[in-house]
């Protein structure tokens, strides 16, 4: 697959270097956005509990993958997402519930094992950039799909309590525009990796966008969890 090009310099500045800036900033704001529910909830001891593993999770495979590219545009915001869902996680956990503090650790101590023997197969036995390419590449996008299903599960239980409470509309909008960037950005440097689970992530964001549309958010914008795994249901973010 070709790289996606213009002739013109502006063109190809704003490809190459203002699409994937706008796309940091937002990542990171994205990545900021529950910093203060989580304060707020860390001074009053309430539970504030979210997937942020995920976001862990899937931050540390873009990491790896973007140092493997050498892509500032690629890493950078996502070592900013893996040290503050760290610290989301971990502020979190006391108060969160047994389900939840399972997956915490399941998801973070098996994304852990999977990117780290993901890297040292592709730096220290095989030869080639290529294959050490697929293998980080292919981890990346497979811990974003299986991050991505959750959203899904989430869509199933909107349509069956027609009730978009649990999707924010400032994020799935904000979401929306990130992943259009990075998917522009990934066939900007021919990487399917990157354009890839972004472009999956467009899919999931106007979903999202389109439940809000149909059936509002009932209870006022708040979030009422009626069980153990309701807080357990993230909504999508970007991934690059």
């Amino acid at each position: 697959m070709s790289a996606l090009t213009c002739s013109d310099p502006v063109c190809t500045a704003m490809l190459e270097t203002v699409i994937p800036t706008i796309g940091v900033i937002l990542t990171t704001a994205i990545f900021l956005s529950p910093f203060k529910q989580v304060y707020d909830a860390l001074k009053s001891d309430s539970p504030a509990s979210a997937p942020y593993a995920w976001m862990v999770a899937t931050s540390m495979a873009m990491t790896m993958y973007g140092v493997f590219l050498r892509d500032p545009f690629v890493f950078a915001p996502n070592i900013a997402g893996f040290h503050l869902g760290l610290w989301y996680t971990f502020s979190t956990f006391p108060t969160a519930t047994p389900a939840v503090r399972k997956q915490a650790m399941t998801v973070i101590i098996g994304a852990s094992l999977l990117v780290y023997l993901g890297a040292l197969i592709s730096f220290t036995i095989l030869k080639g950039r290529d294959p050490a390419k697929i293998i980080l590449g292919s981890i990346a996008v497979a811990i974003v799909v299986a991050f991505y299903g959750s959203p899904l599960t989430n869509a199933v239980q909107v349509v069956q309590k027609r009730d978009a409470s649990t999707i924010d509309p400032i994020l799935a909008i904000s979401t929306l525009l990130n992943t259009c960037l990075w998917t522009v950005y990934g066939f900007v440097i021919a990487d399917p990796f990157v354009w890839g689970p972004n472009a999956l992530g467009v899919v999931l964001a106007v979903m999202q966008i389109v439940l809000l549309a149909i059936f509002g958010r009932g209870n006022k914008g708040k979030i009422v969890n009626t069980d153990a795994n309701a807080d357990a249901t993230p909504q999508v973010v970007s991934v690059a």
